[in-house]
């Protein structure tokens, strides 16, 4: 059996440690707080969990601006910039507290821990790796395993290794050296390196090519995408710079100016190409992902395990055995034993698990207050204010009032066009501003939340709006709710106002789309939402086409009904709102 491999609990962090108020402490000692609040001392480390650093949000920074000195700007998880106390720190997973460099956050975001797993030895496919002490060697299926001996000599079955400076006799099953023979050592399959959730999640430009999560997509002269490492950031017109939201390319001087400020431009990098196939006004592009339940996937073939938290989480594993503690897996036909994986005399360490992915919020956001629903772009308005173009990553247009189809150019006579093709432009919308109704649910600006009735929240399409009881209907501000007949009543009016609904269209008893949308049963007679109102539901169940026009090759195109010609692109539908 292989020797167990122990997790390291401390280790040293290099060189000495800087506090948030700028005094240091000793590679053995931590920052604490001190009692009376007048700035930070040293603690003896403990082996244990220290307590994490909160940090300033609601920023923008970078590496070098935007953060108070002794302070260094990290990305959250959320992807948006903060300003963590130490010189060099990590964003926790809430994206309120950080940790110094060498060791990792709790699970709250609250602790700093011990980083573990120093000392792995890394394969050559820079994926597996190894304990301490023991030697990557290829196994039969080309997979790498670990020979429990140091600078141990890898035996040409892929079975088998020896010690250093021995030879394999794979005949007689030894290992030789002189006149010395010892019995061959057996491999056991190397363990996968964790995935980080972060590395599995992109951002789709819309053309098959795709950009790391918290970056935007911005063309490149090549008329393929670029990746800006900002979110919403501005798509300088040069297509090699880009700047933060709420900045101006100032392209003479290679800088981008705000009111406030101006900082050097940053360098787009070509995105990422995957497989893909474009249509008219978007594209499709295919991954591989393993569902877990309807909220949750991991990623290529890792398999879903359930965590303590009862969340899920995911096993780098394909067709992984799950083990007990909600922690750790192991590969298909093993068992889990104490803090390894056995398999008859084998023995490798448990796998840990990492969280599951999140399915993500319906709304499309332009920047930390302004947003668009689901299916449409932001582009920005001549005032200088957000608009919903209502096509999924559409190509805004310079005169800041229309925008086009995703791959489709700005023609100069009021049209969209690619190759001979061409489309009257679309018109913006303003976004809305969001009205929190809770830590995790807003609506738009001019709106009200209300409750309902099964305890979640909706939106009345009134400002300051009373919520009537039956959770399905709100009246004006100083108005009274009358449910039993159904109106709106003042206390100095004899006429009663009809009851406004609360924003939605209903499809049947449990399903719904927005105000302005057209329901249309999708495929597999699911309720699909049609972005028109009273649009005409194509024969293929996956396109509609505004009143009055009707679908041409099976919902390909739209024309206007009596002249046979395409003058709209047809819209995909959205899912439905409830």
């Amino acid at each position: 059996m292989a020797p167990p491999w122990y997790l390291l609990f401390l280790v040293a962090l290099a060189g000495a440690l800087r506090c948030p108020d700028g005094s240091e402490c000793s590679d053995d000692k931590t920052c604490c707080a001190l009692t009376d609040g007048g700035g930070y001392g040293c603690c003896p480390r403990k082996q244990g969990a220290a307590r994490s650093f909160p940090m300033i949000t609601d920023v923008f920074c970078t590496k070098n601006m935007g953060c108070p000195e002794e302070y260094s700007c990290v990305k959250t998880p959320q992807g948006e910039s903060a300003c963590c106390p130490l010189a060099e720190g990590t964003s926790c997973q809430d994206g309120h507290h950080c940790c110094p460099s060498g060791t990792h956050c709790s699970e709250d975001g609250h602790s700093c821990l011990p980083a573990t797993n120093q000392s792995a030895i890394i394969c050559p496919d820079q994926v597996s790796e190894c304990p301490s002490g023991t030697t990557c060697c290829q196994m039969p299926d080309e997979s790498w395993g670990c020979c429990p001996l140091e600078q141990a000599t890898c035996c040409s079955d892929h079975v088998h290794c020896c010690p250093h400076n021995t030879l394999c006799d794979l005949q007689h099953g030894t290992c030789v050296s002189g006149d010395k023979v010892v019995p061959m050592s057996k491999k056991v399959p190397a363990r996968m390196k964790l995935q980080s959730a972060e590395q599995v999640r992109r951002t789709p430009c819309g053309d098959g090519s795709s950009c790391p999560d918290g970056s935007t997509c911005c063309r490149l002269d090549s008329h393929s995408f670029g990746c800006c490492p900002l979110i919403s950031a501005v798509c300088c017109d040069d297509h090699i710079h880009c700047c933060p939201s709420e900045t101006t390319c100032d392209l003479a001087h290679k800088k981008c100016v705000s009111e406030i400020s101006e900082i050097p431009m940053f360098t787009k990098t070509p995105a990422l190409r995957e497989e893909g196939y474009p249509d008219l006004l978007g594209i499709s592009v295919k991954k591989a992902t393993v569902k877990c339940d309807d909220t949750a996937t991991c990623p290529g073939t890792a398999t879903c395990c359930r965590l303590p938290s009862g969340e899920w989480g995911c096993c780098p594993f394909e067709k992984a055995v799950c083990c007990a503690d909600r922690l750790h897996c192991c590969p298909s036909g093993y068992i889990c034993d104490g803090e390894s994986c056995t398999k008859d005399q084998d023995s490798i360490p448990w796998m840990k698990k990492i969280p599951a992915l999140k399915e993500e919020s319906t709304n499309v956001p332009c920047d930390l207050t302004s947003y668009c629903p689901d299916k449409t772009t932001c582009c920005r308005l001549p005032s200088g204010d957000w608009g919903c173009c209502p096509i999924e990553k559409a190509t805004c247009c310079s005169d800041q009032d229309h925008c086009c189809p995703s791959g489709w150019r700005c023609g100069e006579q009021a049209t969209c066009s690619i190759g001979q093709l061409s489309l009257p432009w679309l018109s913006k919308t303003l976004t809305s501003a969001q009205v929190k109704c809770d830590k995790s649910h807003s609506c738009p600006q001019g709106t009200t939340c209300c409750h309902t009735e099964g305890g979640g929240w909706a939106c009345c399409p009134l400002e300051e709006a009373v919520c009537c009881s039956d959770h399905l209907h709100c009246c004006p501000s100083g108005y009274t709710c009358d449910v039993s007949t159904g109106s709106c009543n003042k206390p100095v009016e004899e006429t009663a106002t009809p009851l406004t609904p609360v924003g939605y269209v209903w499809c049947d008893a449990t399903h719904a789309c927005y105000d302005g949308q057209t329901c249309c049963v999708g495929p597999g007679g699911v309720w699909s939402c049609c972005p028109y109102t009273q649009g005409v539901c194509c024969p293929d169940r996956v396109h509609c086409c505004p009143y009055g026009h009707v679908c041409l090759n099976y919902g390909a195109q739209c024309s206007r009904t009596g002249r046979p010609r395409w003058d709209l692109g047809w819209i995909k539908k959205r899912e439905p709102a409830l």
